[in-house]
């Protein structure tokens, strides 16, 4: 089942199976939140998609990621991190699932 809402997101998970670094495709990651980034503040914001990409290499907590994104995005946060954590976990799903 995928999380509907962040208190669903087993965010340990995803970053317990150590394909975030090595099976995800930057581009993928990089490409999803900068077209977030566009929809939800109306233009590209590289310093916000660089902010954000930073918070997953280091491994942040979903709930504050979405307190940091909150201060630009507002009521607009949640929404995004519970998408962001979707996209993530849909894309380590593949990434075990295609060969090396």
């Amino acid at each position: 089942m995928w999380p509907g809402r962040r208190s669903q997101v087993e965010w340990e998970v995803a970053l317990s199976c150590g394909a975030l670094e090595e099976r995800i495709r930057p581009w993928v990651t990089r490409g999803w939140v900068s077209k977030k980034m566009e929809e939800y503040l109306g233009e590209d914001e590289p310093t916000l998609v660089n902010f954000v990409l930073d918070k997953l290499a280091a491994r942040t907590a979903a709930a504050e990621v979405e307190a940091e994104v909150a201060k630009v995005l507002d009521e607009e946060a949640e929404p995004f991190t519970v998408k962001l954590w979707r996209m993530l976990l849909f894309e380590i799903k593949r990434a075990k699932a295609t060969p090396s």
